[in-house]
């Protein structure tokens, strides 16, 4: 029921096979309530707190070797931590334990998140542990340990607590309880469109592996209302069989608010993604989800000034901005690409001036493709520290003028538009 490995070894199966059970009640105090105890290491539970803005869980940790060991709980290495049956980020834990001694830790999980699933009463806990020899660098992973807590417990039923909490969500834009994905016994059940206070918006989506292996998921080449959004590092999230994961995707991460404001971002009607499904490393399926809001009847046109429209391909300039700069020393030139055509299209410029009062300099511009049907965000970034104010930046000014190449799928020039955008514009 364990494994050891090198840090120079490859990790490549984990049985899931639950180890040790563990009945608790909050407020409890019990040292011998022992979730593991081989290899010279005893780990137990002290007192489980149930707070108001955190779920924690208090361990101590005994070592009776001759080295120093290293517990490690909820890292991205080996995260098999859930609640309820949902599959849980949270509950980090590093403890170093010198030889021949204890010390103490606290697994915690955060009530917002716990709250966001609908989780109301923890019933059941489930923590993936793994120990590190520090002399010798070798790993023992052991399966998931399941630690009950409610004495009333009964089989976590997590197939109603998503959905049901979301239906009483006041931030909820739409919610789409329809199967949209299955694949081995993998289901992507239902999605839902959050609106925060600031002004942000995320999309959440339910995965349940109703499967008796471990499965990952992930989502990548992420557009909403057809405009294609900058590509985070695609994670591999971890699905335990029999257990359901969240799959958060905050469009905070990738544009900030600021713009999505200035993009006149009112409602979420649509949201596409690829959705890849891994075993172990292999890729085992991939395939388009689109969830549509029917409730919004079309896409928030796009106010600025029309600089090119032809044969379905149409930008508009937002102007210059920098409300959203990363620094006093930058103004942004924002442009809205749309390919309204059958094929999917590429950006490039032959050059691009920007004019001063001080003077003229180049910029250059990267390679953008946009697929048929969707939009893109180009974001050109001006950095002219000479100016002090942020007003004085944008008033600074004059005009821009550039030139772009416009490519077919067979990377044949279609168009070679001459733009000025002058101040003011």
């Amino acid at each position: 029921m364990k494994m050891k490995y090198t840090i120079l070894g490859i990790v490549t199966i984990i049985l899931v096979i639950t180890v040790v059970v563990v009945l608790f009640n909050c407020g409890n105090n019990a040292d011998e309530d022992i979730l593991i105890n081989e290899d010279n290491i005893r780990i137990s539970i002290t007192k489980i707190r149930d707070k108001k803005d955190e779920f924690c869980i208090e361990l101590s940790v005994r070592n009776y070797s001759e080295d120093t060991k290293i517990v490690h709980c909820g890292t991205n290495s080996y995260n098999c931590n859930s609640v309820n049956g949902y599959m849980n980020n949270e509950g980090y834990l590093n403890i170093r334990v010198e030889a021949g001694k204890k010390e103490t830790g606290t697994i915690t999980f955060k009530r917002d998140r716990l709250d966001l699933y609908g989780i109301d009463e923890i019933k059941e806990v489930q923590l993936g542990i793994y120990v590190q020899n520090d002399a010798t660098k070798e790993f023992v992973y052991y399966s998931p340990i399941t630690v009950q807590v409610s004495k009333n417990y009964d089989k976590v039923d997590n197939k109603s607590l998503f959905s049901k909490h979301m239906l009483e969500l006041d931030e909820l834009e739409y919610f789409c309880d329809e199967e949209l994905y299955s694949y081995n016994d993998i289901v992507v059940k239902s999605a839902a469109f959050i609106s925060n206070e600031d002004g942000g918006k995320s999309v959440l989506i339910e995965v349940v592996n109703n499967s008796t292996k471990i499965s990952y998921v992930g989502i990548s080449e992420v557009a909403v209302n057809r405009l294609l959004l900058p590509e985070l590092e695609e994670k591999k999230l971890r699905i335990n069989p029999g257990k359901t994961r969240i799959i958060e995707y905050d469009l905070g991460d990738v544009i900030s608010i600021e713009k999505l404001r200035l993009m006149g971002f009112d409602k979420m009607l649509d949201f596409d993604c690829n959705l890849t499904l891994w075993d172990s490393e292999e890729i085992i399926n991939q395939t388009m989800i689109n969830i549509v809001n029917p409730d919004v009847e079309k896409y928030t046109e796009l106010e600025g000034t029309e600089v090119f429209n032809k044969n379905g391909i149409r930008i508009v300039s937002k102007g210059f901005n920098n409300s959203y700069s990363i620094s006093d020393d930058y103004v942004y030139a924002l442009f809205l690409i749309e390919n309204n055509t059958s094929e999917d299209i590429s950006f490039t410029n032959k050059s691009w001036y920007m004019h001063f009062e001080e003077g003229s300099y180049e910029i250059e511009i990267p390679r953008c493709d946009v697929p048929r049907g969707y939009k893109y965000l180009q974001d050109i970034e001006i950095y002219i520290p000479w100016i002090e104010s942020d007003m004085e930046k944008v008033e600074n000014i004059n005009k821009a003028e550039f030139s772009l190449k416009i490519m077919n799928e067979d990377n044949e020039v279609i168009f070679e538009p001459e733009i000025t955008i002058n101040k003011g514009d």
